[in-house]
């Protein structure tokens, strides 16, 4: 019998691209201004124009990123004894042990797939705090034949 094993986002490293962001977007902003202020030519108009788009897309980009993590607070992937738990946002998916047919890590799309009876797949991203991708598969995978290695065999 497996322990339960919890994992959570990784809230740390979201703020710390947000923060990026937004620094980025003042320092273009920055220079910018300082582009336009300075009685540019043609080509210097143009680059200005395109730093300041630059910078408002990082900014849209921050803000989206705050509400993402803001909206996805309580996520958080369980693996239990008898089931998988993923919480994504408004969706919760509960599923047992027995529905799993295959779990294996996807490294050209940088998930975890986990093949379900009824040819349906299930994602895992690997955002969770303090584990790779090919530690969130091996665990993934580990509680599966876990839960019931006679059937696997």
């Amino acid at each position: 019998m497996i322990l339960a094993r919890r994992f959570d986002p990784d809230h740390a490293a979201l703020a710390a691209t947000r923060r990026l962001r937004v620094v980025s977007a003042v320092l273009v902003l920055g220079a910018s201004a300082w582009i336009f202020a300075s009685e540019p030519s043609g080509v210097a108009v143009a680059l200005g124009a395109i730093g300041c788009l630059v910078a408002f897309g990082w900014m849209a980009a921050s803000t989206r990123t705050w509400i993402s993590a803001r909206d996805h607070a309580a996520d958080h992937l369980l693996l239990a004894a008898d089931r998988l738990t993923l919480a994504d946002g408004k969706i919760r998916h509960h599923i047992d042990w027995t529905e799993v047919t295959d779990v294996k890590v996807d490294e050209e799309r940088l998930v975890v797939l986990v093949t379900l009876r009824g040819a349906r797949a299930l994602r895992i991203q690997p955002q969770y705090q303090g584990v790779s991708l090919d530690e969130l598969g091996q665990a993934v995978r580990e509680a599966w034949l876990d839960a019931a290695p006679r059937e696997k065999c």
